[in-house]
């Protein structure tokens, strides 16, 4: 954790780069959106697969191999939210 002091010290430093290169600080401050918003379409890619999945596993009478699929497939969607870059911290 830092004290005031160093917390001033960093927030004028990232000021001071963001007047110096506006370009890298907009890249440095976008890239966490950008991959929340690739992570978010992977996961619904996920769930759709598995949705599909499950329910032709379920029409070919493969009861257990659905079940596994969806305990798999909502324990990865479960992670997402660990994946994703928390705000306001590094």
């Amino acid at each position: 954790m830092l004290d005031d002091a160093e917390r001033a010290s960093l927030a004028e430093t990232e000021r001071q780069l963001a007047r110096s290169d506006p370009h890298l600080a907009a890249l440095l401050r976008d890239g966490h959106a950008r991959r929340r918003r690739v992570v978010s379409v992977v996961a619904w890619v996920v769930w759709g697969v598995a949705s599909l999945l499950v329910v032709g596993l379920l029409f070919l009478g493969l009861g257990w191999q659905a079940l596994l699929v969806a305990t798999l497939a909502g324990l990865l969607l479960a992670r997402r939210r660990w994946w994703l870059p928390r705000r306001g911290r590094p």
